[in-house]
């Protein structure tokens, strides 16, 4: 099992090496040549390390089950931004280790928590860097997701809804790779397209490339102090929201939908749920504004929608509008904080605890109010048609508990760290859904450059207990795991 983890992890950061010569190559196109130096170091000492581990695991067989993929997603996630630090700290942008990694991590995690206090006076080539390790990360998801959860019905992914072709003999790898072929294309297409729009709308060819990068991974990087806000331009804001959206949707609905089946979409219950709370929450927050503030319908609706959908696809791009001012009603950061827990849709980019888990525990619920009337009842439960066997009820209901005990768990760290109660809960639920760059929504005044060097490593534990899932990590931890 371990040559496996090598050989899988060696991929991997050749992969990595290689696209480390993109902002390299920037770098030296602009005169940056000190930054295009890091980079090229970089990439030369990352593919000797990736090299090394595929050249000694030469001719083993790939032949990963479910146990091996555990070890090595929670590797991929741990040890791949150890090495995508590097430029960062070859190029002088970050002193210490500790704040090389987080960014690294924030960016291919997508959780988009960033340390740099002022990014427009950053070397363009360290943020193409962060935008693509952002992307990179977001395709990894999809793999993870679709192949490892959905193989293995973690967290009730039986109910994962795909059209799409199964693996090789129905092995773990096989499945990895037959599910990334299927999707880089419209990973890249959909990718190519955002950057056009954007282009369209007025934003320049690097400023559209970085933020393409950040919207389809909804990861929530930016290359402007401000964010979006930065560009005041509603344009740009519809385009981001539109492909933020599609970021957070099932990527295997979007497979299907690029094969012409289009049905697939208008039925896919994740799909339906996303849009309603959207209208739902954009609805609460724009009559917020208008009440509360008097703003007009066209004033309120604008960056209320932004900041609703922001959150919901655990991007956490802001608008920069009242909204985030902290001068509004505590329902306004509390609804924005419990989208981001909700998060995105199952096979997407998105975090947080996806939208199907939701809507079936939302079921179990009313079947279990159902049986205070009618305790004798047989209530049975479908979701998307299917049946619900009870194994999937557990496993979702498990799932879940294990979600909102890690975010007590969180916060209760966060606070014994210093932070008051709304700062700690609001650190937990934007991390722990992958939406660190949304802390200015549930948050204002809270900045990450301004953290402790244990505040930074207790985020980069959370980002990564969130970003797998949780159920990844903690089995590695149970005796059960180790034994032959």
């Amino acid at each position: 099992m371990a040559s496996t983890h090598i050989n899988v992890l060696g991929w991997a950061a050749a992969v990595l090496a290689a696209f480390m010569l993109l902002p390299a190559a920037l770098s030296f196109s602009i005169a940056e040549p000190e930054i295009g130096a890091a980079f090229l170091t970089g990439a030369g000492l990352t593919l000797f390390i990736g090299g090394t581990g595929v050249i000694a695991t030469r001719g083993t067989e790939n032949r990963v089950d479910l146990r091996a993929g555990f070890m090595a997603a929670t590797l991929l996630w741990t040890l791949i931004p150890a090495l995508a630090s590097i430029p960062f700290l070859l190029s002088g942008v970050f002193a210490s280790f500790t704040d090389a990694y987080f960014e690294a991590l924030s960016g291919f995690s997508t959780n988009g928590a960033s340390i740099i206090s002022d990014l427009e006076s950053m070397p363009q080539g360290i943020l193409l860097w962060r935008a693509l390790l952002q992307w990179l990360g977001g395709f990894a998801v999809i793999l993870f997701a679709v192949a490892l959860l959905s193989f293995g019905g973690i967290g009730g992914m039986n109910l994962f809804a795909t059209t799409m072709p199964r693996g090789d003999r129905e092995t773990l790898f096989g499945r990895a790779k037959q599910v990334a072929r299927a999707l880089w294309w419209i990973y890249v297409g959909l990718t190519a397209l955002c950057i056009l729009a954007l282009v369209v709308v007025g934003m320049t060819p690097f400023d559209a490339t970085t933020h393409a990068l950040s919207t389809i991974s909804t990861g929530g990087f930016s290359t402007k102090n401000d964010g979006i806000a930065a560009f005041d331009n509603i344009g740009v804001e519809i385009v981001v929201m539109l492909f933020m959206i599609i970021g957070a949707l099932n990527f295997a609905i979007l497979w299907a939908l690029a094969r012409g089946r289009h049905v697939a979409v208008w039925k896919d219950v994740e799909t339906h749920y996303l849009l309603t709370i959207v209208v739902s929450a954009t609805a609460i927050i724009a009559g917020t504004l208008i009440v509360a503030h008097n703003f007009s319908f066209s004033g309120a609706l604008r960056p209320a929608i932004f900041d609703v959908v922001s959150a919901l696809t655990t991007t956490g791009f802001a608008a920069g509008s009242d909204v985030t001012a902290g001068v509004l009603p505590v329902i306004v950061p509390v609804m924005l904080m419990g989208l981001m827990l909700i998060g995105g849709a199952t096979g997407s980019t998105a975090g947080g605890m996806r939208l199907m888990r939701l809507v079936v525990f939302f079921k179990l619920a009313g079947r279990e109010l159902s049986r205070l009337s009618y305790p004798h009842g047989v209530v049975r439960l479908r979701y998307a048609g299917k049946i619900i066997d009870e194994p999937t009820l557990r496993s979702v209901w498990g799932q879940l508990m294990m979600f909102l005990s890690f975010l007590a768990l969180a916060a209760l760290v966060f606070g014994i760290l210093g932070f008051d109660l709304q700062s700690a809960l609001a650190l937990a639920a934007t991390n722990l859904s992958t939406a660190g760059a949304g802390l200015s929504l549930t948050a204002p005044g809270l900045s990450y450059p301004d953290f402790s060097n244990a505040t930074k490593w207790a985020l980069n534990a959370t980002m990564i207990f969130g970003r797998l899932e949780l159920i990844v990590v903690l089995v590695l931890f149970t005796r059960a795991y180790w034994r032959k």
